[in-house]
């Protein structure tokens, strides 16, 4: 008993138990978490995929796996806490520190155990009274005391962007290889990669067209090359003289900006409430 005691009140074992909690905290980064089982046969194997399974890999923030080395840290450092600090007032905050991490220690268990989550997944005019559960194996519902309707939903996307696009051809074969934004004419130096870079030098714009003149240069100097991006038509790549680099003008969607789901809120076929729901603004019921 005494060897157990000094085991736990040892520093080693938090270092050693810190140490392995951050391994597995990176295998659930490196790992995608929560897929289908299939997904995991396809990617890394029958077997692999059989053991991951059964550490719990694909949930690895709720599993024993993780949960084993969590609840002995806790034991460490409650017995940490008694032995150097429960009698010793002046050792407070060491006290306090533990008392902390456990309450942090505490939180993280209630959430992972305790606290449901999943999707309700609807389209504009649908209504339903029961979700589907996140982090399982196969696919589980669970019953709400309410009904959610989506009244209407919209997204906001940012304006559209003049862009220089550039492609890598090789073997009568085209990749796309990035944008330049064209932001201020003349623009500043952008690196290409491959001992290339770029600039805008002069933009002229109209809503039916827009017409720019470029420099890239490289080891062989430097080239001019003209780009032109009409409304409505196809924008044919120019080759530039390695044969391997081509340059097009063109318009790029702007990403979306926000997502609006207007929902209500049902009780015994009446409304309860209504409610605008936004990124970051959840509704609360």
């Amino acid at each position: 008993m005494k060897k157990i005691w000094q085991i736990f009140t040892s520093p080693k074992l938090a270092v050693a138990l810190l140490v392995l909690i951050t391994a597995f905290s990176v295998l659930g980064t490196l790992i995608p978490q929560n897929a289908h089982d299939m997904y995991y046969a396809l990617h890394y194997g029958n077997r692999l995929a059989r053991l991951m399974r059964w550490l719990q890999f694909d949930r690895i923030y709720t599993s024993w796996t993780l949960g084993i080395p969590l609840l002995l840290l806790a034991i460490n450092l409650v017995c940490c806490t008694f032995k150097r600090g429960v009698r010793r007032w002046h050792q407070f905050g060491f006290v306090l520190t533990h008392l902390s991490v456990l309450v942090i220690l505490l939180g993280g268990f209630i959430h992972a155990h305790w606290y449901v989550h999943g999707f309700l997944e609807l389209t504009e005019g649908e209504s339903a009274s029961r979700f589907r559960l996140a982090g399982q194996s196969e696919v589980k519902y669970r019953e709400l005391p309410f009904a959610v309707k989506l009244s209407a939903f919209s997204v906001e996307r940012y304006p559209e962007r003049l862009v220089v696009a550039v492609y890598e051809v090789y073997d009568r074969r085209v990749a796309h290889r990035g944008f330049v934004p064209v932001r201020k004419v003349p623009s500043d130096w952008y690196d290409l990669g491959g001992g290339q870079r770029l600039r805008i030098v002069k933009l002229t714009s109209s809503p039916e067209e827009h017409i720019a003149q470029v420099e890239v240069e490289s080891g062989s100097g430097v080239e001019e090359i003209g780009l032109e991006w009409r409304g409505g038509g196809l924008v044919r790549p120019v080759l530039l003289r390695d044969g391997h680099t081509a340059l097009a003008l063109g318009l790029r969607q702007g990403g979306d900006k926000e997502y609006l789901s207007r929902v209500e809120i049902r009780e015994g076929g009446k409304v309860v409430t209504t409610a605008d729901i936004r990124v970051n603004q959840p509704l609360h019921y």
